[in-house]
């Protein structure tokens, strides 16, 4: 579900860079403005510019983008706001820092993993959020125990849950936008030439399948907005729509030297994709 606070791009189609003051443009249907000099820089739904490589923020006001200070050991992998906007996220070698906005002098709480974090993603009414791990694992925090980082854990039903077996690096993470996601969240996870799926079966533990059409590597993955339609994107130039996660409904092709990457429409009528080659295509889905 789109948060009805978000027209896309957030600032317009073009923005300041922050750092260099030349004119940026958003990446499209995003609220990611990418400068040629200084990199990416990400929105939120309350205003604020995010450095997507240092992690550094920035308030608007008045037209002119004023700098929240943000200090972390290591490389930034990923960061992320939770869908209220009241929450950032930033993975840092094996933390994830979780700031409350705008309290900013340092994080609410810290999330220690046993690997690296390379990728973050909030579910989409901001229930749980995912890391993708460098060891192959998918680490699942449930927000409402966010409050059990700052404690010894008496029991592990409060710890965060740690789902492995993946066969390789997770490429990219994506949260089902369903009725009841937050008692039985699904999660696609994108990883070699297969899409692993899990869920939440409430009262129990999380159950797995596998979609395995693709022939290349599968680079992204994304659930059209309010259905369990799934879309994955692979190297060898298909894009496969999923039916309730579960049944291939239709492959999509088009380029010669596969896809990248791929955006659904806030509102689900439309499904970008990038090619390898700089194509862009744009199909509507009825």
């Amino acid at each position: 579900m789109s948060h009805p606070a978000i027209d896309y791009p957030a600032f317009g189609p073009e923005i300041q860079c922050p750092h260099c003051h030349r004119t940026i443009s958003a990446l499209f249907l995003t609220d990611t403005y990418l400068c040629p000099r200084h990199g990416a820089f990400e929105v939120s739904t309350t205003g604020e510019l995010v450095h997507g490589s240092s992690g550094r923020c920035w308030h608007h006001w008045e037209d002119h983008w004023y700098r929240q200070h943000i200090h972390l050991e290591g490389l930034r992998q990923d960061l992320g706001w939770s869908p209220d906007g009241q929450h950032l996220a930033v993975s840092a070698r094996q933390q994830v820092y979780l700031w409350a906005v705008p309290q900013w002098k340092r994080p609410k709480y810290q999330w220690e993993l046993m690997a690296t974090s390379l990728r973050l993603q909030w579910s989409p009414e901001g229930a749980y959020l995912a890391s993708a791990n460098q060891d192959n694992s998918v680490g699942v925090l449930t927000w409402s125990n966010v409050h059990r980082l700052r404690q010894t854990p008496t029991d592990p039903a409060d710890l965060p849950t740690l789902l492995q077996g993946f066969p390789g690096k997770v490429r990219q993470l994506a949260w089902a936008d369903i009725p009841d996601a937050d008692k039985s969240p699904i999660l696609a996870a994108a990883t070699r030439d297969l899409v692993v799926m899990g869920v939440l079966v409430p009262d129990e533990d999380w159950q797995s399948w596998l979609l395995d059409l693709h022939n290349g590597p599968v680079l992204d993955v994304a659930f059209q907005p309010e259905t369990g339609l799934l879309a994955s994107l692979s190297q060898d130039g298909w894009i496969i729509l999923w039916k309730a996660a579960v049944e291939a409904a239709q492959i999509l092709e088009g380029v010669k030297g596969g896809f990248s990457a791929l955006a659904w429409h806030p509102e689900g009528q439309h499904l970008a994709a990038e090619g390898q080659q700089g194509e862009v295509l744009v199909w509507s889905v009825v």
